[in-house]
């Protein structure tokens, strides 16, 4: 999801009130759990986006519904503001755009994995190392399985794809020959 520069504005300013890595974990969970309860209950989505709801009673629900939930306070804070401003909709883009910020400070690159079959355990960790070796980062990855791929994987992290699929090697092998002839 791409965040808007309202979006980032928010999340610069959360982000710069903690002030170790424990901290922007926290707020990052804390900001993903309400944006997942908040997706998970159509009614509630409903009641929060309706312009026929004052900003100042979706203010009061949230208030009363989050007093006694392990959120926090900053995070709490911020989704109130949001309430009142009538900006509750942006939640997840702010979300996003912290994970984005705090994988960065992190040195932190995430990417996808799409492989031709299921992959196990040692071999997802092979690719990690290769990956975070050749990007020099650490690479946080989400495994995808593409039957479409035939065999072998592609990885994507950032602006890097990595291409060692079946139909990547058969293409290597035309070209090659190709150049032969």
């Amino acid at each position: 999801m791409i965040s808007s520069e309202v979006a980032n504005r928010y999340a610069a300013a959360l982000f710069s009130l903690a002030s170790t890595a424990e901290e922007h974990s926290i707020f990052l969970q804390s900001l993903k759990q309400l944006s997942e309860a908040f997706h998970q209950d159509k009614a509630v989505l409903e009641f929060l986006n309706s312009p026929l709801v004052r900003a100042e009673k979706k203010e009061e629900a949230l208030q009363a519904a989050l007093k006694n939930q392990n959120i926090n306070v900053n995070v709490l804070n911020l989704v109130l503001l949001l309430a009142k401003k009538d900006r509750l909709s942006i939640l997840s883009q702010i979300s996003t755009a912290y994970e984005q910020k705090a994988d960065q400070a992190a040195h932190i690159k995430r990417g996808t994995v799409r492989s031709a079959s299921i992959l196990n355990d040692k071999q997802k960790t092979d690719i990690q190392k290769i990956i975070e070796t050749y990007t020099k980062n650490k690479v946080v990855l989400a495994y995808q399985e593409d039957v479409s791929l035939l065999g072998g994987l592609t990885a994507q992290v950032g602006s890097l794809t990595f291409d060692d699929s079946l139909f990547a090697h058969l293409k290597r092998i035309k070209e090659d020959l190709n150049r032969s002839h």
